[in-house]
């Protein structure tokens, strides 16, 4: 991450890092709150959004919390 930052906005990975250490850190989001952020953005009905939600949990695939709430929203669009 730190890297592609560097290489797109033309500046050193360390002064990246340095940056990160000197602000507060913003925790990024949860598969179930990209769920809910993903199923607004496309109209999704809130029986997918629920579902996807319950799935996230699960082994759904995707190792990156954005990948399991897409994960988690194609298996739910099948149930």
């Amino acid at each position: 991450m730190f890297n592609e930052v560097s290489k797109n906005f033309g500046i050193s990975t360390k002064k990246v890092m340095q940056t990160m250490l000197e602000i507060d850190y913003v925790s990024t989001l949860g598969a179930a709150e990209y769920v809910d952020r993903l199923s607004k953005q496309l109209g999704l009905g809130d029986f997918v959004r629920d579902t996807a939600i319950n799935l996230v949990s699960e082994n759904v695939g995707g190792s990156s919390p954005t990948m399991k709430a897409c994960c988690a929203i194609i298996k739910a669009l099948n149930f």
